[in-house]
């Protein structure tokens, strides 16, 4: 250390410690000072209101920050930059610069003064950055900026730039959201990074007479959401990615006379309003994105003399206001996306120095009606005019080495590849080059016209995504190889043509129809001999296809008259199937699918221990098992039989009721059940939940609606007991109507339910509950069965109820139907009484009487021993036991039961008589017909003689 130095150290640590004068600077000693060299001049000290660090040897000084010491609440709010600064007794040294983060993060920091920094020439990064400066001007000595000087500095909003600087850098003035002009200086060749991203009130930006920018960096002027215009001065070259990116209010964007541009960057104008814009002919390049969605363009040109070599990816993809495209000379490649969804574009032609074509380079033009091709192009890529809805017209320019045009689609020039069928093509038939390998992605679709493909002539061929899709409905008729028709090969021909089959209207193959039997109700249709077999296997592909619906159409229409002849005659042997009644047809079509499929236990199933324990509940949702056609098509092996079977679960069976139900004419709905707990206890005793759900029909008969289930073979239920057994809870809050389409073009497209079906009260009508104790039971006959002979009049709600076979009357088939429905669902015994049976014997007699009569005027209650007997007591349908009861079964066990003359006799003359009435010779009172009614069933017809003839 020097003799200087050390006693200008020593002067200086007394007056520390003797507490001379404020004004004189304090000194802060580095910590290697004791063993510096002399070399290092160095050094730090606390001037004022700023720190500055002093090159002694050079004479200059660097701000280094704020001297909070020298203020007694630690805030300052503004500064003077001196042009000199006196460090100790003698020395002074130029302030020539102000070093990084001098300022930075000083929230309370609002000005700064370098009016007087005449010897000023750096500002280093971030060095007012997240300050509060509401105004700065830069002395024209300062020649450069750090980084970020002024970011982020949200209360900046005047801002004068030194007419010295070359350079904006980075981040700059990022985030001075309250800065609304700038001008550049003539100076300035580049312009950094994000050097005005974000401020957000920036309206206008000028660049000086004279300019010399050569480059906008990128994400410059990003976000900048006020600006309106911008004029890109003759001497800029490139502009950067992003560059003006999401400047939502860019209206006006201009290049200055004699531009130098060449390169235009990714997403640079992407998103801004700009209405027209002319490229310079200097461009070689447009970046990916550059304009992409700039929707408000609507004037797009080129300047004469264009260099432009390359359009990048999504260069204008969304610029849907642009008319046309006239693409200079020089143009080269055209990148992916480049002009997609460019909707009134209705005219493109590539020039002859073209080579490339990108990926959905014009994808989704809506106006587009023709393409015409150079003769440079050498590689077009998939979908590159995929769903062009009008493109009536493709062509290319013969000395084309690569592309050609056959049968008016575009193919590689060895027809190897089928590139592109014009969708609007006035054709209705198109045939394929025999020697096609490969169908381009999206090169058939939007196909208003086409009606007839045929890739016959085609060996080895395959046809790539997006092909043949829900736009090309007119399609009825494929023809493929003959090496390919042939049942063997089904499963390939399935998959292969996947989208014809699926998609379209096809129903024809190689010229015979996908469906056989169509119309012929007595024969179950059949599909081509080709798929007839994989349809088991694939058929869930194509549950929701045209061929589909016409197969269900016509397999419902069968399974109608199929069903009629089956089990027309379930509930009456002497049944018409061809006029039964509305009850007779749902019923036999509820036991046609109860019977044609097998519940697919696989789906759910309970697996148990040796012991009987629950060890896990599988579930696995197999969809051939949820659909219309699962009881048709969904073919197996039954594990049990050994047999061919059909699997269905409680949705498919369902769903196929509801179909044919429909074919029928007879209302039904698809019922759903909601979701519900299953409680059950495993091997571990742990107990466990497993949610379940059912799905049934709503139909209707007469005037009521029922429930009908065939995946249980349940029809017209108990409600309380059908709700707790099958579907998990007491009330049908949780019941939804489920209609599948809502157009009437197919059976399976029907219109939805009516609003006025209230299952939580209409559906709680009982089947034949007459006397609604809601148990359908004996008394239930006794009452129609009484009604039918004249005995008593139903009264509304019984009479509603009383046409169980829905046909609009009351007669002895009602009492038919429910007889057979006691007997077969409710287990009720071939003894079906008659009102006054109080014992239920079957036999009408006097011990009958004597019930009654101690019940009514005695009160014996035990002579009514169930409710049976109770509704069998009120002989007069009025709703009260009383003497009138009494003196009506008196009258009606003084004769016996076919006793029709009333002579205390059962004989021949009163055979004959029934035989006369049935003949209609004669006519028998109402008194009468009660006992010409031998067996009890409400009707007066040859049963009545037979079973008369076997009691006498």
């Amino acid at each position: 250390m020097t003799t200087h130095f050390k006693c200008w150290a020593a002067a200086g640590l007394m007056t520390l410690f003797m507490g001379t004068a404020a004004a004189a600077p304090q000194i802060i000693l580095p910590k290697t000072a004791i063993t510096a060299s002399a070399a290092d001049t160095i050094n730090e000290y606390k001037i004022g209101k700023l720190i500055y660090t002093v090159n002694e040897s050079a004479g200059t000084a660097t701000v280094k920050g704020l001297n909070l010491e020298s203020v007694s609440n630690g805030v300052i709010e503004s500064v003077q930059i001196p042009d000199t600064v006196s460090y100790k007794s003698g020395k002074s040294a130029k302030v020539t610069q102000i070093g990084e983060r001098a300022f930075y993060n000083r929230s309370s920091f609002k000005s700064v003064d370098m009016s007087k920094a005449t010897n000023l020439i750096a500002i280093g990064k971030e060095a007012f950055s997240k300050t509060n400066l509401t105004s700065v001007t830069l002395p024209n000595t300062v020649k450069t900026l750090g980084n970020g000087v002024f970011y982020n500095c949200s209360c900046l909003s005047s801002v004068t730039l030194s007419n010295a600087f070359t350079s904006i850098p980075a981040n700059t003035f990022c985030l001075c959201k309250k800065l609304t002009q700038i001008t550049i200086p003539a100076s300035v060749t580049s312009i950094g990074a994000e050097a005005f991203a974000s401020c957000e009130t920036l309206n206008k930006v000028t660049f000086a007479s004279g300019s010399k920018l050569t480059g906008i960096g990128d994400e410059a002027f990003q976000n900048c959401l006020k600006l309106p215009s911008v004029s890109v001065p003759a001497s800029v070259t490139s502009i950067g990615d992003f560059a003006f990116d999401n400047c939502p209010v860019l209206k006006t964007v201009s290049f200055a006379s004699g531009s130098q541009l060449n390169t235009i960057g990714s997403h640079s104008f992407e998103k801004v309003p700009v209405a027209k814009i002319t490229i310079p002919a200097t461009v070689t390049k447009i970046g990916s994105y550059a304009f992409q969605n700039c929707t408000s363009l609507t004037s797009f040109a080129f300047a004469s003399g264009s260099k432009l070599s390359e359009i990048g990816n999504y260069a204008f993809d969304g610029c849907s206001n642009i008319a046309s495209v006239a693409f200079p000379s020089s143009l080269k490649t055209i990148g992916t996306y480049a002009f997609r969804n460019c909707d009134k574009i209705q005219k493109i032609t590539i020039p002859a120095a073209v080579q490339s074509i990108g990926t959905y380079a014009f994808y989704d033009l809506d106006s587009l009606t023709s393409v015409s091709i150079g003769k440079g192009v050498t590689s077009i890529g998939d979908a590159a005019f995929g769903q062009d809805k009008k493109l009536s017209a493709i062509s290319v320019n013969a000395s084309n080495t690569a592309y050609t045009i056959y049968n008016g689609a575009l193919y590689t020039k060895n027809y190897q590849k089928l590139v592109q069928y014009p969708p609007a093509i006035a054709g209705t038939v198109f045939t394929a080059h025999e020697n096609t390998k490969t169908v381009a992605p999206f090169a058939f679709r939007y196909l208003v016209n086409l009606q007839s493909v045929d890739f016959s002539k085609t060996s080895g061929m395959s046809i790539g995504s997006q092909n043949f899709c829900s736009d090309c409905k007119a399609i009825t008729k494929l023809s493929i190889p003959s090496a390919e028709n042939k049942p063997e090969n089904g499963a390939n021909v399935l998959k292969k043509y996947n989208n014809l089959f699926t998609q379209t209207s096809l129903f024809y193959l190689n010229g015979s129809p996908l469906v056989k039997n169509i119309g012929n109700t007595a024969v179950e249709p059949t599909f081509h001999s080709t798929i007839a077999e994989a349809m088991y296997d694939v058929f869930d592909t194509y549950n929701d296809t045209i061929m589909m619906d016409k197969y269900l159409d016509a397999v419902a229409k069968y399974a109608v008259q199929n069903a009629y002849k089956t089990y027309g005659k379930s509930i009456d042997p002497g049944a018409d199937v061809n006029n039964l009644s509305e009850f007779e047809k749902a019923y036999a079509i509820f036991k046609w699918v109860n019977k044609r499929a097998k519940y697919d236990s696989d789906e759910y199933r309970i697996d148990y221990n040796s012991a009987g324990q629950v060890i896990r509940v599988v579930k696995k949702r197999n969809d051939k098992n949820h659909c219309d056609a699962s009881v048709f098509l969904h073919r197996g092996t039954d594990k049990e039989t050994g047999k061919p079977c059909f699997y269905s679960v409680c949705d498919g069976y369902a769903r196929a009721y509801n179909l044919i139900m429909k074919a029928a004419g007879l209302e039904c709905y698809y019922v759903f059940s909601g979701d519900y707990a299953e409680y059950y206890t495993d091997a571990n005793g742990k107990r466990c939940t497993s949610n379940n759900s059912h799905a049934f029909n709503c139909i209707k008969i007469g005037k009521h609606y029922y429930i009908a289930d065939p995946t249980n073979n349940i029809i017209f239920p108990i409600y309380t007991n059908f709700m707790r057994a099958f579907l998990g809870f007491s009330t049908p809050d949780k019941w939804e109507i489920k209609s599948c389409k809502t157009d009437s073009s197919s059976l399976r497209r029907h219109p939805a339910p009516p609003t006025t079906i209230n299952l939580n009260s209409e559906v709680r009508n009982i089947f034949g509950d007459l006397n609604d104790d809601t148990y359908q039971n004996n008394s239930d006959f006794a009452l129609l069965q009484f009604s039918l002979v004249k005995q008593i009049t139903l009264n509304k709600y019984q009479a509603e109820k009383a046409d169980l076979n829905g046909d609009g009357t009351i007669n002895f088939k009602d009492a038919q139907v429910l007889k057979w429905y006691l007997k077969n669902y409710c287990n009720q015994d071939d003894k079906f009484t008659r009102m006054g049976d109080i014992d239920g014997n079957g036999v009408l007699e006097s011990s009958d009487y004597t019930r009654l009569y101690r019940y009514v005027y005695y009160n014996y209650n035990d002579d009514m021993p169930n409710d049976l007997a109770l509704n069998n007591a009120d002989l007069n349908n009025d709703g009260i036991i009383d003497e009138k009861d009494v003196t009506k079964l008196r009258g009606l066990i003084d004769y016996k039961i076919g006793d029709v003359n009333r002579d205390g006799k059962v004989n021949t003359t009163d055979k004959d008589l029934i035989q006369k009435y049935i003949a209609k010779k004669i006519t028998l009172s109402d008194a009468v017909l009660w006992y010409a009614d031998v067996n009890g069933d409400g009707a007066i017809d040859i049963s009545d003689v037979v079973k008369l003839s076997a009691l006498l």
